[in-house]
This record gives structure tokens, C-alpha cells and sequence, in this order.
């Protein structure tokens, strides 16, 4: 079934919406992380820090991934 050029467009900007609002909490999820965790952590723990982060990331990767596919 071929469906109407106006239909694939709201379609795709229903989901350029929902990836913009998924990036927005993303990036608001991160600075909150950052803030709260970045007061706590002293120069010893630095590592484990920067790690939580880039999981953070990669997770979040992830999830974008499977949901656009």
C-alpha cells in the first residue's frame, strides 16, 4: 500500500518531534547527573565519574538507535 505524500510527512515530523523531545530530557537528565554528582566528586574519584558518563552516553546511543530502527 502506498500511502500519501502528506502522510509520510507528518509522519516524519511526528518523529523529528518525539527525537527532539527524547534529546532535550536526554541532555537535561546529563546536566542534572553532572551537577549533582560533579559537587560531589572529589580528585581521587575522577575516573569513575567520567565512566558513569560515557555509559550514560552510550546507553543513550542505544536507545535512540533501537527506537529509530
Amino acid at each position: 500500500m502506498v500511502r500519501p505524500v502528506g502522510e509520510i510527512l507528518f509522519y516524519m515530523l511526528q518523529l523529528i518531534y518525539e527525537c527532539k523531545e527524547v534529546l532535550t530530557a536526554a541532555v537535561a537528565v546529563k546536566q542534572y547527573y553532572v551537577h549533582m554528582v560533579g559537587s560531589v566528586v572529589t580528585s581521587d574519584g575522577g575516573d569513575g565519574f567520567v565512566l558513569d558518563i560515557e555509559a550514560y552516553e552510550d546507553d543513550l546511543q542505544n536507545m535512540l538507535e533501537v527506537s529509530l530502527n
